[in-house]
């Protein structure tokens, strides 16, 4: 298990940059990474929203339209 903060911004091909203990980026990297971690054999990750700049129920939906459809 691995817990990551992120700040998923509104452009999805936005490189990612550091905040504390994540990052800030699109969502084409945050599949990137996610599917590297499931590679590394990390089955489970908390995505925390603490220093999230765009409005909560924007950046959920996004997660679940654009995130979530590539893992079963």
């Amino acid at each position: 298990m691995h817990s990551l903060y992120i700040d998923l911004l509104e452009d999805p091909h936005a490189e990612p940059s550091q905040i504390h203990l994540g990052f800030r980026t699109g969502d084409r990297f945050l599949v990137r990474y996610l599917k590297g971690l499931g590679a590394a054999g990390v089955s489970h990750v908390v995505l925390v929203l603490k220093f999230a700049t765009r409005p909560i129920d924007e950046v959920t939906q996004d997660l679940g339209e654009q995130v979530l459809p590539h893992f079963s």
